[in-house]
C-alpha cells in the first residue's frame, strides 16, 4: 500500500492510524502494501486554504487497491476520528497522471498503489514531498521507506515458487 499525505495534522494522524491497523492487520493483509507518500501542500500562501482544508475533517484518498481490508481500515478511521474518507478508485497509473494533471489544485491527500516502481515514477515526476515524522520513523524501519522520506512502507508480501520435480 502506498501513500500520499498532504501535510497536515489531520493528514499525519492518518498515516500513523493507517499504520497501527496494518500493523495488526498483518496477518489479514497479504498483498503488496508497498509505500506511503507525502503530497505536497500546495506552494500557495494562503494560509486561510488551508486551515480550510483543515477545518472540513475530510481525507481525500486515491486508490488502486480493491480490497475489504482496506476499505474496513478506512470505516475504522473514520469511527475512531470523525475524519470523512472520500475514496477514488482507478488504476495507478491514471491516478498519478491523473494527479499530474490536477497539480498544486489535486485534492489527493492519499495516494494507495500497489507497487514501488510507480511511487518511484511519482517520485520522479516531483509528485511527492519528504516528511518528518516521529511516529512513522520509529515504527517503520529504515529499509522500508525512502531515503528522502517521500514514501514509506507498510507491510510486504513474499511471492512463492513452488517447485514439483
Amino acid at each position: 500500500m502506498a501513500l500520499l499525505f498532504r501535510i497536515n495534522p489531520i493528514m499525519i494522524k492518518f498515516a500513523f492510524e493507517i499504520l497501527k491497523s496494518t500493523t495488526i492487520m498483518k496477518n489479514i493483509i497479504l498483498s503488496l502494501l508497498a509505500i506511503s507518500t507525502l503530497w505536497a501542500c500546495s506552494q500557495s500562501s494562503n494560509k486561510e486554504g488551508e486551515s480550510a482544508k483543515e477545518e472540513s475533517q475530510e481525507v481525500n484518498v486515491y486508490t488502486h487497491r480493491h480490497y475489504e481490508s482496506d476499505q474496513q481500515l478506512f470505516k475504522d478511521f473514520e469511527e475512531k476520528t470523525g475524519i470523512k474518507v472520500n475514496v477514488v478508485s482507478a488504476n495507478a497509473d491514471e491516478l498519478i497522471q491523473k494527479m499530474t494533471l490536477e497539480g498544486e489544485n489535486s485534492p489527493a491527500d492519499v495516494l494507495i498503489t500497489v507497487d514501488a516502481g510507480r511511487l518511484h515514477r511519482a517520485k520522479e515526476a516531483g509528485l511527492l514531498q519528504s516528511v518528518e515524522s516521529e511516529s512513522l520513523n520509529n515504527t517503520i524501519s529504515s529499509n522500508l521507506r525512502d531515503v528522502d522520506n517521500q514514501w514509506f512502507g507498510l507491510t510486504i508480501r513474499g511471492r512463492v515458487i513452488v517447485y514439483n520435480p
